[in-house]
């Protein structure tokens, strides 16, 4: 939200709609105004302060630098391998500073991204409280992430705090890595320019030496903009000795001890809503998808496609049709006495005893997939006989 020149609050969506946007924002306020001090993970907002994309195509945008994963497993050194790690889990950070909210996942939600790069999927395994889990592989990594948060509304700010923790499996050396996520403060929510900043300290282990990177995100100050961003990390071996190190930003660019460039963000924005090029194409909609991906995938969900056309009655209209039918569908489970079952990722134990989904054995997402492009090239390869 931006502030006007009178001094009263304006929407943080574009100017076109402006009837249409202060009475979504006297909602909004009217609801959060109730609301000082609780959780607003589940609260419903309107689709004007909604980007045209779902929360599991955000969890995606964790990988839009996959490349230091690759990177990792060429190294031959430890603490080069740990270095370039630690520094992909500070860039998972430069998609968050967008003040518009993903759509919330339907339970049973998934979202798939294959490319030259990887293979990806997400799924929404738990409604409340809202659990996204998200793979993604290649011939080099596995990588999982368990997304869960609790949010705590403050009155003009959001304090989110997060559950679970991102991992990375190194096949060819065998390691495992882990980290949790740091805490994220939204500024500004009803008076001012919203933004964004992660704060906190967390620390990237690599389980199979005992090495870890510790990385501090510092707090901006309250009287200027010093320390906005910034980002540093100390790199250690098994015996706690420092043997690297790197500092940033982590919305702009990561630099080791002697000024070498680790990462830089030159993604640009594509529109309106700050998407970039990595964001734009989690959208993409060819024919050959219509026809082969699963209802459940977030790329065909009506209110997203609504919104992202422009048509925020329409999206606001399928937004609501969705919600209602998984309170039915979530009534109709409990009169039966069921529970609900994620149909790809489960609970496994870790080396270190620690709790985390992984992909079911057995049943394949990807089997699946393959099983719907074959039919589909097989239908093609009618018609075009015919």
């Amino acid at each position: 939200m931006n502030t006007q020149s009178n001094g009263e609050p304006s929407t943080m969506s574009p100017p076109e709609g402006a009837q249409e946007q202060q009475q979504e924002q006297k909602s909004l306020l009217k609801t959060l105004g109730q609301m000082v001090g609780l959780d607003i993970t589940n609260i419903t907002l309107p689709v004007g302060y909604c980007e045209p994309i779902s929360f599991l195509q955000k969890t995606c945008e964790a990988l839009r630098f996959s490349e230091l994963l690759d990177k990792a497993a060429e190294c031959e050194g430890s603490i080069q391998r740990l270095t370039n790690i630690a520094a992909f889990a500070v860039t998972i950070y430069a998609s968050t500073d967008r003040p518009y909210k993903p759509f919330n996942p339907i339970l049973g939600e998934t979202f798939e991204m294959v490319n030259d790069k990887m293979r990806f999927l997400a799924e929404q395994v738990s409604h409340h409280p809202p659990i996204s889990i998200s793979y993604a592989e290649n011939e080099n990594w596995v990588f999982w992430q368990e997304t869960h948060v609790k949010t705590k509304f403050k009155g003009n700010s959001i304090d989110v705090f997060p559950a679970g923790r991102a991992r990375v499996l190194l096949k060819k050396r065998n390691e495992i890595y882990s980290w949790p996520a740091v805490f994220t403060i939204v500024h500004n929510v009803i008076v001012g320019q919203m933004w964004v900043e992660n704060v906190g300290e967390t620390e990237v282990k690599n389980h199979t030496l005992n090495e870890k990177a510790k990385i501090k995100f510092s707090q901006t100050g309250w009287l200027s903009k010093k320390n906005k961003y910034e980002v540093a990390a100390q790199v250690l071996d098994a015996s706690d000795t420092v043997r690297s190190s790197f500092k940033g930003k982590w919305t702009d660019a990561l630099y080791g001890p002697s000024n070498e460039l680790l990462w830089k963000n030159d993604a640009t924005k594509e529109n309106k809503y700050g998407f970039s090029k990595f964001t734009m194409s989690l959208n993409v909609l060819t024919p050959q998808m219509v026809a082969t991906l699963p209802p459940t995938d977030a790329r065909v969900r009506p209110d997203r496609i609504a919104l992202e056309k422009g048509d925020k009655k329409s999206a606001g209209s399928e937004k609501s049709k969705l919600e209602e039918k998984q309170r039915a569908d979530r009534r109709a489970r409990e009169a039966r006495g069921e529970q609900w079952v994620p149909r790809y990722f489960r609970k496994v134990t870790g080396i270190e005893g620690e709790v985390f989904w992984d992909l079911k054995p057995g049943l394949s997402y990807w089997a699946d997939r393959g099983e719907r492009l074959k039919q589909f090239a097989a239908k093609q390869q009618s018609n075009s006989n015919s």
